[in-house]
């Protein structure tokens, strides 16, 4: 399973943050152009507006601080992160009829454990892959080959839930499996 916009509605904090983290180096968004931005993890975001509004040199000065102001906001925010309807539900099934589940999100490690922990999704996951333990963001399919990796399994008998391009494309690429949660 992705996480955000699969299993919980992140947006809210997600959004928040970001727009604070930009706006301490002087790079003030909307919401609606945060959104149209959104997909392949919260540094490609960072690094779009910082690149707008303060140059390539400038953005590469700052983008290290940015994602870690970032990260650390988005800590704070967790409580505006809801979990989709049904979402435990479905996962204590799944989890119950013996399936083996895994996480593969680019949300960073320490805002998927608070989430996990805050909504009591922790305890259905077999693996959990998370921006932090790879190079290539999706739609590289990167996070998908260690998250199948690490759960012993193969591609052809995996199924990948996600709600995005990114989350399809890396899939595809594979030849795995893949369900749109709209």
């Amino acid at each position: 399973f992705d996480l955000d916009g699969t299993l919980v509605d992140s947006q809210p904090a997600a959004l928040g943050a970001t727009i604070k983290a930009l706006a301490s180096y002087g790079v003030n968004v909307t919401s609606d152009e945060l959104r149209q931005q959104f997909g392949g993890g919260a540094r490609k975001l960072l690094r779009y507006f910082l690149d707008r509004d303060l140059g390539l040199d400038g953005a590469g000065e700052v983008i290290v601080s940015a994602a870690r102001l970032r990260n650390d906001l988005q800590l704070g925010f967790t409580d505006r992160v809801t979990l989709l309807p049904q979402a435990r539900q479905l996962l204590g099934s799944l989890k119950e009829s013996g399936y083996r589940l895994a996480l593969a999100t680019m949300s960073a490690r320490n805002v998927v454990d608070k989430v996990s922990k805050h909504h009591g999704l922790d305890g259905y996951f077999d693996a959990v892959m998370t921006a932090d333990d790879v190079i290539h963001v999706k739609p590289d399919p990167e996070i998908l080959t260690k998250t199948i990796d690490l759960l012993g399994a193969k591609v052809g008998r995996s199924l990948y839930v996600g709600d995005s391009g990114h989350d399809l494309d890396a899939a595809v690429s594979l030849g795995m499996p893949f369900l749109l949660v709209d």
